[in-house]
C-alpha cells in the first residue's frame, strides 16, 4: 500500500486515533462489511492491534450511512473469513481480512 492509498480512506491523529473517511461498496450490505474490515485495518495500522468492538464498528457504519438495523445481523453472517469473533466478544480482522482491506484501498484509489 502507498501512503496516498491509505490517506484516501483514513485520517490518523497523532495520538493513535483514526477516522475512516470513505467506506467503498455498492449497497448497505457490502459497505457494512467493508466498514468492519476497514476498522480492523485502521486499528492494525494505528496500533498493531487487530481487535475492535461491535459498538465501534456500528458507529463507523452509522457515520458512513450504511447501518441497516433491520438487516445488520444477517449481513454480519456473511463476513466470511475476513473477521473472526462476534457481536458480544468483539471482532478480530484476520490475515485474509487484512489482504482484502488492502485491496479495498487500492481499488478505491484507482477509482
Amino acid at each position: 500500500l502507498t501512503q496516498d492509498q491509505i490517506d484516501r480512506c483514513f485520517h490518523f491523529g497523532g495520538d493513535g486515533t483514526f477516522e475512516i473517511l470513505d467506506v467503498p461498496g455498492k449497497g448497505k450490505r457490502e459497505r457494512t462489511l467493508n466498514a468492519y474490515i476497514l476498522l480492523g485495518l485502521g486499528r492494525f495500522l494505528s496500533s498493531a492491534e487487530r481487535t475492535f468492538t461491535d459498538d465501534e464498528a456500528r458507529e463507523v457504519c452509522e457515520r458512513a450511512g450504511c447501518y441497516d438495523s433491520a438487516n445488520h445481523a444477517a449481513t454480519m453472517k456473511e463476513k466470511g473469513s475476513d473477521l473472526s469473533g462476534d457481536k458480544s466478544k468483539g471482532w478480530t480482522i484476520t490475515s485474509i481480512g487484512l489482504k482484502r482491506a488492502a485491496q479495498l484501498l487500492k481499488d478505491n484509489a484507482a477509482a
